[in-house]
This record gives C-alpha cells, sequence and structure tokens, in this order.
C-alpha cells in the first residue's frame, strides 16, 4: 500500500499530493490508536482489529495485508477512498472551470431538447385527447397546480401513458401552447379573410380579438400566464411566447403596409396586448371594443376624394 500510495503522490497534482498525505497521516493515527485497544473493550464489527499490532514500515504506516492476522479491517475504508480521491483530483485539475458543463448550460440544453421533442412527437389518438384535457386544465387552473395524475385522471388513462406519448410534462406543456396558438392563428385569419379594405382588416382584427376572449380568453393569454409561472428565461415557454408576439406584431405590420411608420405596428400589438390584460385581469368587458376605438384614432385615414 505504501509502495502504491507513493508512486500514485508522484504523479498527482500538488493539491492531490497534499491531500492524500493529510489522509494518511490520519489513517496512521487511526491505527495507531485502534491497537492500543484492549481486545475486552466491546467495538463495532467493522472496527475490531486482532491481538497483535501489525508491524510498522519505514514510513511509520502499519502494513496491510488480506490474508493475515495483522489485517485491520476499517483500513479499507481509509486507504482505498484516499487513492480515488488522488485521482479525481488529478483528472479535476485538468478541467479549467470555463471548460466544465455549467448548471444553466445543461439546463439549457435540456430544455431546448425538450423543446425539439415537443416539436417532432406525432400524436396518436390518445396523445390528441391527452392534450385536450391537459390544455383545459392548464389554462383553467394554471400549470403549477395541475399534476401529471390529474390529466391522466381526467383523460381516463395512466400516467405512464401521458408520459409515454410526451416524455415529460414541460413537453405537454410546449405542445397546449403550441396547438392553442395555432387556434388563435386560423380564428383570427379566417375572420380577416373576408374583410378586403386593408385599414378595415386591422380594425376587425379588434372585432376578433373581442370575440375570441368572450368564448376563448376569459383568464387572458396562455402565452403571457405560461412565461409568469415559469419565470426563468432558459424556459422554452419564453421562446414560444416570443414567437406568437412577433407573429401578431408581424400580423399588423402587413396589415398597415410598408409606407406606415415603423411604430405603429407596434402601438397596434399594444393596443391588443392591452386589451387583452384589461379584460382578464381589470375586468374592462369591453376592452376589445375600446381598443378599436383608440386604434382607429391612430390610422391614417385614405385621402377623400
Amino acid at each position: 500500500m505504501s509502495r502504491g500510495g507513493t508512486r500514485r503522490r508522484r504523479h498527482a497534482s500538488r493539491p492531490a499530493r497534499t491531500v492524500v498525505a493529510t489522509m494518511n497521516r490520519q489513517a496512521s493515527s487511526v491505527l495507531a490508536g485502534a491497537a492500543r485497544v484492549p481486545n475486552s473493550a466491546p467495538m463495532k464489527p467493522e472496527l475490531q482489529v486482532t491481538t497483535n499490532a501489525a508491524p510498522r514500515t519505514a514510513s511509520g504506516l502499519r502494513t496491510i495485508t488480506s490474508a493475515s492476522k495483522y489485517t485491520y479491517r476499517y483500513t479499507y475504508r481509509v486507504a482505498i477512498p484516499v487513492c480515488i480521491l488522488a485521482v479525481y483530483l488529478q483528472e479535476g485539475s485538468r478541467t479549467m472551470p470555463s471548460q466544465r458543463n455549467l448548471p444553466s448550460q445543461r439546463n439549457a440544453a435540456s430544455q431546448r431538447d425538450v423543446a425539439g421533442a415537443a416539436q417532432e412527437r406525432p400524436l396518436t389518438p390518445a396523445a390528441r385527447k391527452v392534450l385536450h384535457v391537459a390544455s383545459e386544465l392548464f389554462y383553467e387552473r394554471g400549470i403549477g397546480s395541475v399534476g401529471m395524475e390529474l390529466i391522466a385522471a381526467e383523460a381516463g388513462v395512466t400516467k405512464k401513458t401521458v408520459y409515454d406519448r410526451f416524455g415529460s410534462k414541460d413537453a405537454l406543456i410546449l405542445a397546449y401552447l403550441r396547438a392553442r396558438d395555432e387556434r388563435w392563428r386560423a380564428f383570427m385569419e379566417g375572420r380577416l379573410a373576408s374583410v378586403q379594405d386593408a385599414r378595415e382588416r386591422v380594425l376587425a382584427s379588434f372585432d376578433a380579438l373581442g370575440d375570441w376572449m368572450a368564448s376563448e380568453g376569459g383568464r387572458g393569454c396562455s402565452m403571457v400566464n405560461a412565461c409568469a409561472e415559469l419565470p426563468a428565461p432558459v424556459h422554452p415557454v419564453h421562446q414560444v411566447a416570443a414567437e406568437q408576439k412577433a407573429w401578431v406584431r408581424d400580423l399588423y405590420a402587413g396589415l398597415v403596409g410598408e409606407n406606415a411608420p415603423d411604430a405603429l405596428a407596434d402601438q397596434l400589438l399594444i393596443l391588443h396586448e392591452g386589451a387583452v390584460v384589461a379584460f382578464s385581469v381589470a375586468g374592462v368587458r369591453d376592452a376589445a371594443a375600446l381598443a378599436r376605438a383608440a386604434a382607429d384614432a391612430i390610422l391614417p385615414r385614405p385621402p377623400s376624394a
């Protein structure tokens, strides 16, 4: 042991040699004290020693053998971790802190994996049923208060089925947000398709918003709610929410045309989002109509004939 320990200390780094030397001195002290304990003294089985003391080496440590009466059983619990620690410190010293995989980096990478899996996983009939139930529960009760057990029970499936179809709760949350966003976009585009005048199409978007909130959006924007419940910026719900708001902004930018000021699309987006908050939080039931009137006031009017 002493020879092998010397060899390992020769190749270990300076912090490793210091730790190993300290722990070896502690082990030597423990062995010396244990040898002085009388045979009649009660000890735990793993700490019992033989009657005769083991001979010392030149370094002062007692010789450890595996097939003699001098075997100290508890020394294996000291010597082996010393060697492992030396190797660990030697290997760890080769990696700079900047090269290590930090927790935030691992978290961001795992969240990107969740987002990718949620987009690529195909939906089976059972998965559609789970998604429908989860969407209602997440929106009405909040993401944090709804567990996978409740979703499985309401959908009439096992929890294992939920995880088999979606993999994790985060993936199910993303699927819920994307499905709701797709319904919202289809609803808005369908309402605008029947309006021909560009200016009237902008105003019609607020009419559509009012109808959506009355039937589908009583608890406000699902994207904003999800970001509030999952505030970590690396969580993929923030990317999904940003994409949804960018879509609304691009929608207004396309409706007002290239000749309109750049700020006009942002102003319409703010009116749109403000109406949602006023309706769901402040209880302003005609928030969409008021936002429509404000939009009508800032939209440029066509030149009179």
